[in-house]
C-alpha cells in the first residue's frame, strides 16, 4: 500500500513496515490488544490509538523493507481472506468511531467501491489477470468493512 510522500502524516499504519521509538509507546501505556493477536489487526489498532493519543506517524516514500513471506501466503484463497480482514480492521478501528452520518456514507462508498471492483475483476479476468486479482483484492477489502457493519464477528487469519 502506498501511503504518500516521505514525512506526510498518518492516521493508520501497519507493524511490518513501522520504525517506531518505544517511548512512543510506553509514555501513553500503549500495547497491542491480545485479543486481536490470532485475527489479525493488532497493528491497525495500536497506531491509530497512537496518533489518536497525540503520536505521530509520518511516511518514508525512500523507505526499503524486506519481509520472508511463507509461500502458502501467497496463495488466493489467503490474500483475500486477509485483504478482508485488512477491511474489517480498518472499519472497525477508524470507521466505527465516526459520527453516524460519515458511518453511512462509509457504508454506502464501500457498497459502491465493491460493485465497481466486481465489475472491474470480471472484466478484466482473461485479458488482464493481475488487474482482476488486484480488483479482487480491492473488493475483498470493502466486503470486509460491509461485514464490520454487518455485525460479523471477526474471523482468525492466524
Amino acid at each position: 500500500k502506498r501511503f504518500g510522500a516521505s514525512g506526510q502524516p498518518q492516521q493508520v499504519g501497519s507493524t511490518c513496515n513501522l520504525l517506531l521509538r518505544r517511548a512512543a509507546l510506553t509514555q501513553r501505556h500503549l500495547e497491542f490488544n491480545p485479543e486481536l493477536g490470532r485475527t489479525g489487526g493488532e497493528d491497525t489498532d495500536l497506531c491509530f490509538r497512537l496518533t489518536a493519543a497525540g503520536g505521530r506517524i509520518v511516511s518514508s516514500a525512500n523507505a526499503t523493507v524486506y519481509e520472508h513471506v511463507p509461500v502458502e501466503r501467497l496463495a488466493r484463497k489467503h490474500l483475500i481472506r486477509r485483504y478482508a480482514r485488512g477491511g474489517y480492521s480498518y472499519a472497525s478501528t477508524v470507521l466505527a468511531h465516526q459520527r453516524p452520518v460519515r458511518r453511512v456514507l462509509e457504508i454506502v462508498k464501500a457498497v459502491a467501491l465493491a460493485a465497481g471492483y466486481s465489475l472491474g475483476a470480471v472484466a478484466a479476468w482473461g485479458p488482464k489477470p493481475a488487474t482482476a486479482m488486484r480488483c479482487t483484492l480491492r473488493l475483498s477489502g470493502n466486503v470486509g468493512k460491509l461485514l464490520f457493519f454487518m455485525g460479523r464477528r471477526a474471523w482468525n487469519l492466524y
